[in-house]
């Protein structure tokens, strides 16, 4: 029974390349416009945004506050990418899913490629090893992990089964069971990736 639950598992993780194809797309748009927006924004206002930027990376190695902040981040971005898993994962049961996911993968390519901008422009040559510290790790893993949820969760909204559901919500079935596997396994590495980032983050604050 363990080994059918497993394969079916490894199974449900394969991706489409049409789907794959198109969420890279909106995933490098995001990037795009997150980094004509910083680039355009107004003087006042990214001057503001850099000096906020400064004091996240400087938080982690605060010693009044640094314990603190660290942990009240990492819970905070624990959460925060488990949410998106879990709302991709519920978008493969409605006829929303392709919204939904690609939403998702804009909102982070938007969040990405501004703050990568961001940083570039705020320290110059010591933003490029901050991004490889802050930013590579963690997102090494959260990214490919959005990514196939958001596969699967298309992927299953377009199965066949789906199409023969006249509503707008389908119900939970018994061979759900590897799809909701396959994104509690993504949700680990989420978690992964969210302890590697609190890892290299102060790493990184020491450079700012």
């Amino acid at each position: 029974m363990r080994k059918t639950i497993l394969s079916n598992t490894i199974e449900t993780l394969s991706y489409s390349k049409e789907c794959t194809a198109m969420l890279f797309f909106v995933f490098i748009f995001g990037i795009s416009t997150g980094v004509f927006f910083e680039v355009m924004m107004n003087t006042d206002i990214k001057s503001d945004m850099q000096y906020y930027l400064q004091s996240v990376l400087r938080s982690p190695i605060d010693t009044t506050t640094g314990t603190g902040s660290s942990i009240v981040g990492l819970m905070g971005s624990i959460i925060t990418n488990i949410l998106a898993i879990a709302l991709i994962t519920l978008s493969g049961y409605t006829r929303f899913s392709y919204p939904v996911s690609s939403l998702i993968l804009l909102i982070k390519g938007l969040s990405l490629g501004y703050c990568c901008a961001l940083i570039l422009e705020t320290l110059a040559l010591k933003g490029v090893f901050i991004i490889v510290l802050s930013l590579f790790p963690q997102n090494t893993l959260l990214i490919p992990s959005i990514f196939i949820s958001a596969n699967v969760a298309i992927n299953k909204a377009s199965s066949l089964k789906y199409k023969k559901n006249k509503g707008i919500v389908r119900s939970f079935h018994a061979s759900d069971t590897s799809y909701l596997y396959a994104n509690a396994f993504l949700c680990i590495i989420v978690i992964v990736s969210c302890i590697l980032q609190s890892i290299f983050l102060p790493i990184a604050a020491k450079l700012v």
